[in-house]
C-alpha cells in the first residue's frame, strides 16, 4: 500500500505495482504534453534535441 497526495493506492502484488508504475511513467513521458517544454511530450522534446 502506498500513500500519495492524500490518496491510498493498493496493489495486489509487486508485479502489479511495477506494471502500474511503468504505465504511469509511460503516460507521463509519452502521452501528456508539457507547457514548460513548449507543448510537446517529454519524449517528443527529447527527440527534437537529437
Amino acid at each position: 500500500m502506498w500513500r500519495v497526495a492524500n490518496a491510498q493506492i493498493t496493489w495486489r502484488s509487486s508485479t502489479h505495482a511495477r506494471r502500474e508504475i511503468e504505465n504511469r511513467r509511460r503516460e507521463y513521458n509519452e502521452e501528456r504534453p508539457k507547457r514548460a517544454l513548449g507543448g510537446p511530450t517529454p519524449a517528443a522534446y527529447a527527440k527534437q534535441l537529437q
